[in-house]
């Protein structure tokens, strides 16, 4: 659930775009975290067992944010009435939400035209801390892309023949 100010924050910029606050999605939240093999499924099972808006999939592993941002986002409907938004993450695209999470907020909600030029050099900083964190996670995640059927691990390569035993002195006592 987000918080009351999160929430306050989200209507205010659905007001300002003349857009109904009834229809926001994402106060009620949940995440999958799972393997990126195992995304379309998961993705397949939300739409088998929930009501997925119409429009209500965002696929960002194909096409991430400006920030960096990845994961699917789902809008479902609950059998309750309420809306949701359910997300599907990697343990990398989620590492990479919540480290870049910081810098959006921060910036999400500024008009870009109205920045003085201080501000405009401090969001420029803050871009390119951003990058920089997404460079260095995707440097050491060697997870493969989103539906990427994995190599196969049932297959064993033969064993090395095992090192001979080289007779050696005797340790001294100690």
């Amino acid at each position: 659930m987000k918080e009351a100010d999160s929430i306050k924050g989200k209507i205010e910029r659905y007001l300002l775009k003349n857009e109904n606050p009834v229809d926001i999605s994402d106060n009620l939240a949940g995440r999958i975290v799972v393997d990126s093999s195992d995304v379309p499924i998961q993705l397949n099972n939300l739409k088998r067992n929930f009501r997925v808006i119409s429009d209500g999939i965002d696929d960002f592993f194909k096409n991430p944010t400006e920030w960096g941002y990845e994961g699917i986002n789902v809008k479902v409907k609950l059998p309750n009435g309420q809306l949701a938004e359910i997300q599907i993450h990697t343990p990398r695209s989620l590492e990479i939400a919540i480290k870049l999470h910081p810098f959006y907020e921060k910036w999400r909600n500024r008009d870009m035209s109205k920045l003085t030029s201080s501000q405009k050099e401090e969001f420029l900083d803050d871009f390119q801390k951003s990058q920089k964190i997404l460079k260095e996670i995707k440097a050491i995640s060697k997870e493969l892309p989103p539906g990427t059927i994995p190599p196969r691990r049932d297959v064993v390569p033969e064993p090395s023949p095992a090192p001979r035993a080289v007779p050696t002195e005797k340790a001294p006592p100690i």
